[in-house]
């Protein structure tokens, strides 16, 4: 995994690398995103690697799910947090 994530902070550097894992305290909702900032998402069955989350502990997000539902399918928590993001940056709204 080191070399993986060294690779991608190569490729995108300058933003904030924001880790979605189901193990974070903050709600992917309080983060306010700049542009630059990237989403890393893990495999679908195995998540993040704990070393990775060790060693970045305060850019660790989750979205919330019930207690009896174990995890949330890969690209549907990738479309919940981008659009996220989007309605951020482009001022989106619940009309």
């Amino acid at each position: 995994m080191g070399h993986n994530w060294d690779d991608l902070q190569v490729q995108l550097p300058g933003g904030r690398h924001w880790l979605f894992t189901k193990k974070a305290e903050r709600l992917y909702l309080d983060v306010t995103y700049a542009r630059g900032d990237v989403l890393v998402f893990g495999g679908e069955s195995s998540g993040l690697p704990d070393s990775l989350l060790g060693d970045n502990p305060d850019t660790q997000l989750r979205i919330p799910t019930r207690t009896d539902v174990r995890s949330l399918n890969l690209s549907n928590a990738v479309a919940v947090a981008t659009y996220e993001v989007l309605r951020q940056w482009r001022g989106l709204t619940q009309d």
